[in-house]
């Protein structure tokens, strides 16, 4: 039998095979390296073989390898005579695939082995390229490549010269076609490709990795938590603790927003009402008048806060009265009495121009006094200085005056609560105003007013005042008449406990 290129016969899966009890077969090769092989089988009856599952084991049937690049073979015998005509008048030999034929004694009868196989026996064949290059280390080297997929490579085949082309590890398909080796989507086969986790596609492969949170092999499934059950549970604890505190600094957030809303709500009732009354400064304009609240501004500091000079359009000056905090007077009230501050018109009270009320506590903006205080002008720099008694007279009429007003020409009656020389203003010919009117408070038609803290300076209280915390008429006249012995003898009025 002759085979043509690219065809020969495969070394590892036929056989050459001899069925008879007295047959000495040879398989004869031709071409460049030409050979001979053969085996021998005998036995001296049927019942001295039982074919042994079908194995050729030298009675009655004997087998024996061919060499590679195999593609003619001939057949030749060496007895002339069948010793066993008797009981096996026919003997074969023939190369057949090894896995398909199973020696059977009935072969060794008669016909009964061409009766069984009437078309001849199979033979297996290998396709090889010998004409068209070589391969070397996995690459073909021909002018005419079969190998045409470009995930293709060529391997040197087992059985003589010649090579085939495969795919790629990761594709499939015909490889001696352009496009033919497909790459091949292993996450749509676990079964073969196992990925116990998340499987992602890559060309020629894919990669295969333990779900969020765990570590290991997720090929052999073998992926387990990265943190223990304790961290697990801390973890989840430190988790629920900042869920937590984000709800309550949500919730936070929202009532701050809630109460600035009513703040924001109450500041525009507020607005519309003192707009009829004074002027609205905004808090920029605060900002830029005291030059930011520079120490360079500041005219006075006391118990209720600091007094800034500022500067509003054409340079007019103005003392700006910055409270450390808001009395304990609900605002409503407390712009109630700004209202009614700004209808005081009288030559000897410092006049209120307006406030600003963005901030959280409001701010007054007064005429400005350009010669200081009182005070200032008694126990000062100056004091050595004589004053005449018509100054000091005119000091004590013109705070005489105010206080007057206060307490009687006013549509309710306004305490001042806080009477003393640093609060008595002094500018051209030493006329006087009264000014600071930060502990002062409206009361009924009684004239008297049940204050919870007692303000003022000390030395100047009513003693009945800081006894029983009632404030009166006679509160400010006691303190006006401080501020009177201070003018007769230049003397600074001093306090001590007993």
């Amino acid at each position: 039998m002759n085979l043509t290129v690219p065809f020969i016969f495969s070394n590892k899966r036929n056989k050459f095979t001899a069925i008879g009890c007295s047959a000495l077969a040879y398989i004869l090769g031709q071409g460049e390296n030409p050979y001979v092989s053969g085996c021998v089988s005998f036995c001296d009856n049927l019942t001295s073989t039982v074919g042994d599952n079908g194995t050729c084991n030298g009675l009655g049937c004997c087998q024996t390898a061919i060499p590679e690049a195999l593609t003619y073979y001939g057949v030749d015998w060496g007895y002339e005579n069948n010793s066993a005509w008797g009981f096996n008048p026919c003997i074969y030999a023939t190369l057949v695939e090894e896995d398909w034929y199973k020696f059977q004694v009935e072969d060794l009868c008669e016909d009964d082995f061409l009766d069984r196989n009437p078309n001849g026996v199979p033979v297996v064949l290998d396709w090889v390229i010998m004409d068209s290059g070589t391969c070397q280390n996995g690459v073909e080297e021909s002018p005419n490549p079969a190998c045409a997929s470009k995930n293709s490579i060529c391997n040197n085949t087992g059985n003589g010269g010649g090579y085939l082309c495969h795919c790629l590890h990761g594709f499939e398909g015909n490889p001696y076609i352009q496009g033919g080796c497909k790459d091949i989507v292993e996450c749509n086969f676990p079964d073969i490709y196992p990925c116990h986790g998340n499987c992602r596609n890559i060309e020629g492969s894919y990669e295969c990795s333990c779900r969020k949170g765990m570590k290991g092999n997720p090929k052999t499934g073998s992926c387990t938590n990265i943190f223990s059950f304790t961290a697990r549970v801390v973890i989840y604890c430190i988790l629920g603790i900042a869920v937590l505190l984000g709800v309550c600094l949500l919730l936070l957030w929202y009532v701050q927003h809630k109460r600035h809303m009513r703040e924001k709500k109450e500041y525009n009732a507020y607005y519309q009402m003192m707009t009829n009354h004074l002027r609205i400064f905004s808090k920029k304009e605060i900002d830029v008048a005291t030059d930011n609240y520079s120490d360079a501004r500041v005219l006075g500091r006391g118990g209720q806060g600091k007094v800034y000079k500022g500067l509003i359009e054409n340079n007019q000056a103005v003392a700006i009265k910055k409270a450390l905090e808001l009395k304990e007077t609900p605002k409503g009230e407390f712009v109630n009495e700004i209202i009614l501050l700004s209808q005081i018109n009288h030559r000897n009270i410092v006049r209120l121009f307006g406030c600003c009320l963005e901030d959280k506590i409001p701010m007054l903006v007064y005429e400005f006094v350009p010669d200081g205080t009182l005070f200032e002008l008694l126990h000062g720099n100056s004091r050595t200085r004589p004053i005449s008694l018509g100054t000091r007279l005119k000091v004590a009429l013109d705070s005489a005056e105010a206080l007057d007003y206060l307490h009687s020409s006013v549509i309710q009656t306004i305490l001042h609560g806080d009477v003393k020389s640093a609060n008595i203003l002094l500018e051209n010919n030493y006329h006087a105003k009264v000014s600071d009117f930060g502990a002062s408070i409206l009361v009924p038609n009684d004239d008297t007013r049940v204050v919870k803290v007692v303000q003022g300076s000390p030395g100047y209280f009513d003693p009945e005042y800081v006894a029983t915390a009632v404030l009166t008429k006679k509160s400010d006249v006691y303190s006006f008449g401080v501020v009177l012995l201070e003018l007769i003898n230049k003397e600074v009025c001093h306090f001590h406990r007993l």
